[in-house]
Parts: structure tokens; sequence; C-alpha cells
């Protein structure tokens, strides 16, 4: 059986949030408000504020409260052991044998409480650093965004909050903007055949080289109109939201609100600026939500300001909105398949859900076909061929052979980012700072584990 966490309660408290954010998100992008936020009773409210100050995990306390009957189980198993033996020697023991057996014995017994006394003391001070670890209290703004598994099989996790964290099997780093990062808000990774990360952040490009850190802006939009006053930071066009690297080692960028860039390493190519809808100020302030390259050298652009979803050849673009069969042209992620078809997945404000573009035209799937919700915000084709679905509004799914199947014990976690680590392990990330890994049938939850490293900012 799965491990699952208790999330009732914890659940209705961040998917109130996460209505109120959506709504206001929704209607600077055009878009229609996707639930509706109900009232509640106090007694619930109570609790809920009680299980977030708790900081959204429980497992670590609860390691915490069963180690020490784990150990006096351990150290009674040890005294039983010791009394048989001592029953035995005696047994087959006279005269002076049995006394000088008996001494032997009381020395035994004297180096066995020594060594009980020492592990206690060693179990205390385990006991003492682990209350010590304070749980994080995360909220809806606190997103694990992006992910990558770099060159050395090590996990990087991107975070609106917390900067960079790696995994490197053992145990995690935080890298942050103390340690030189030029933005603790980091919304896509990459690595360049050298062993470079690239990340998009609220401050454009960063670049983090052997310890080493740096800096490329995009170029300047100003967003001091009264306008922008009312969308912004959701719509920041100076922030690179999403980033990939082609073929040609071009840099390709999406903004969050300018289109999107072609970087050659010294100067940035504007690209559908002008995609998506006319907003009130008369401007487009195209949102770039994913990148994709596909086999055949393809860029596919997924725009969450109506836009739907344009591919470039290398000569001209071709836009699929849902006038073209697409169930809602606000995109939110995309990916290639083995087989060469392309996913779309929307954010579902509208009739919204999955769709498959290919030779044959496009495909559309919603939760009436098994899929675990309209906004699909992430997507990853295991090594064994099934595709993996994440909602950012909390629910995970794959599918293979023709039919979803839900991951019940995430159906109430958001997710916005799947990696496969190179053991075969899938990671899940998302909204309040949730980290998940499913290897075969156990599910771990990560979310607080992740914060009691510490350490230097890795080489």
């Amino acid at each position: 059986m799965f491990y699952t966490r208790k999330v009732d309660a914890r659940a209705r408290a961040w998917r109130r949030e996460r209505d109120v954010e959506e709504a206001r998100r929704g209607h600077a992008l055009g878009g229609e408000a996707p639930h509706r936020v109900d009232s509640q009773d106090p007694t619930e409210v109570a609790e809920e504020r009680h299980l977030v100050e708790e900081g959204g995990s429980l497992r670590v306390a609860r390691d915490a409260a069963v180690r020490p009957l784990r150990e006096c189980r351990a150290a009674m198993g040890r005294r039983a052991l010791t009394l048989f033996s001592t029953l035995v020697v005696l047994a087959s023991c006279s005269g002076k044998g049995k006394r000088e057996r008996g001494a032997a014995i009381e020395r035994e017994h004297e180096r066995e409480h020594e060594h009980e006394h020492e592990h206690e003391h060693e179990n205390e001070n385990e006991n003492e650093r682990v209350a010590a670890e304070p749980l994080r209290v995360y909220s809806d703004a606190d997103i694990i965004t992006s992910s990558l598994v770099d060159r050395h099989g090590r996990l990087w996790f991107g975070t609106t909050t917390e900067g960079l964290y790696r995994f490197d099997g053992e145990a995690f780093t935080n890298v942050t903007a103390a340690d030189g990062l030029c933005s603790d808000q980091v919304w896509s990774i990459v690595e360049d055949p050298s062993g470079v990360l690239w990340l998009g952040t609220e401050r454009g490009l960063c670049t983090f080289d052997d310890g080493r850190f740096g800096h490329i802006p995009l170029p300047h939009v100003d967003t001091s109109s009264e306008w922008f006053k009312g969308v912004y930071p959701t719509v920041n066009p100076n922030q690179a939201s999403v980033l990939i690297q082609d073929r040609d080692a071009m840099i390709w960028v999406g903004s969050a609100g300018g289109g999107a860039y072609r970087f050659d390493g010294r100067r940035f190519e504007s690209v559908l600026s002008s995609g998506g809808v006319e907003y009130e100020d008369g401007l487009h302030h195209n949102v770039i939500q994913d990148l994709l390259e596909d086999r055949e050298g393809n860029i596919w652009f997924a725009s969450m300001s109506n836009g739907g979803v344009t591919r470039y050849d290398g000569v001209s673009f071709r836009t699929f909105t849902s006038e073209d069969g697409l169930s809602d042209s606000m995109v939110r992620c995309l990916y290639e398949d083995r087989q060469g078809g392309v996913w779309v997945g929307t954010n579902g404000n509208r009739r919204g859900g999955l769709d498959r573009i290919d030779d044959d035209g496009i495909t559309n799937y919603d939760e009436s076909d098994g899929l675990c919700s309209a906004n699909i915000a992430a997507m990853l084709q295991s090594r064994d061929g099934r595709l993996w679905l994440g909602s950012d509004r909390g629910g995970v799914c794959s599918y293979q052979d023709g039919a979803f199947e839900r991951l019940e014990e995430l159906s109430e976690v958001s997710v916005r980012t799947i990696v496969e680590d190179r053991s075969g392990g899938l990671w899940f990330g998302g909204r309040r700072g949730n980290l998940w890994r499913l290897e075969g049938q156990r599910l771990t939850d990560f979310t607080q584990t992740k914060n009691m490293s510490g350490g230097a900012p890795p080489g």
C-alpha cells in the first residue's frame, strides 16, 4: 500500500487559498474564474489553521515520537538475549568453573550496560537534533516550479521562495540569493553541454557554474503603467518563466508577459510578443508558459494569454487555438511522447483538459475519459512508457494503453513539475513546498525533509 498523509482539512485550506489566487490570475490573463470559494464551518477553520501551523507534514513529528519505542524494544531484546545466554552457561557449569564463568558473565553484563548507556546517549542526541529542526510553514505561494536531473545524476529543484535545492541521493543542499544566486524565485532549470546550469528567474536569466553565479537580464520592459499595477507580478515581462536549449545550442526563453526570446549568448531576438489576446491597454502581453523542441527541431510555444500553441519550423509560425480543435486556448505545458505526438496541457478555465497533436489532427481528453483534472500543469513519460500528468489544482494520474489511472494518494496535492531519477523514482513537486517521490508502490514525502540539510552551496 502507498504511504498516505492525512490531507483532508489541509487540502480544504489550500484549495480555498488557491481558488482566490486563480480567480485573480485568471481575470488578469483574460480567463474565467474556475471555482467558487465556499463558506466553511468555524471548526474546520480552526482545524486547518492548526494543521498549517504544524508545517504541512506530520511525518517528522511521528518519527520522533516512534523512535524511543523502537529503541526500548531493541534494548529489551538485547537484555533477553543476555539472560538466555546466562542460563545456558550456568546450566553447563559446576564448582570452580561455575564461579569463573559467573565472573565472566558479570563482566559481560557490565560491558552490555555500558554499551546500552552509550547507545541511549547517542539516541538522545539524535532526538534533540530532530526536535531542533523546525517544521517550515508553507503557503500556496511556496511552489516547487521545476526540476532537472543533471549529467552526474543529481536532482535539482527550482522554487518560488527558496531558490534551488539539490539532492545527491543522500542529502539536500539549498542554494539561495544569500549564496550569490541572482534570485530566490526560480521558474526553470536547464543544463548546457558544458555542465552550466541556466535558470529562468523573476530577474531574467541566471547561470550557476561550479559555484560561480551570473546574471543576464531580459530586454527591459517598463511595468509602471496603470494596467500593470493591477496584474503585476502575475504578468511580468522581465521574468524568464521557462527555458530550453535547442540542438544548435540556442537558448529559448518564455517570458511572463513579453512573448519569447531567442538568445545566442550575446543578444536577444524577440518572438511572438504580439501573440495572444489584446488587453485593456491595447497591448498583448503574451505569457509564454512552456517551450518544447520536438524530434524534428520544431520549437513549440505555449501561451497562457489565450494564444494557444504555436509551432515554429525555422521559417514560419503555425498557431493552434480552440478554434482549431484545442480544448482551451490557455495552455500551461507541452510534452512530446516517444511516438512523436505533442501533448498539450491546458489551464482548464473553460472546457479544458488534455490534447494530443499529431499528423492525424488533434485529440481531446477530459475528466469524462478518466483524466484527473481539467487543469494539467506538468507531464512526463516514464521509462515504462506511462505518461504522468499533474494538476496545479490537485491530482496526479497516468495514461497508458488508452486508459487513465489516478494516484489517489496525491489527489489533493498540487503538482507543477515531474521528474524521473536514474533509479526510476518519480518526483512530484508543487504548491505548499510539496515534494514527493514514488518508487514502485512506495510513496515518500520529502516536503520537510529537504529543509533538514543545511550546508554550504554546492560546487
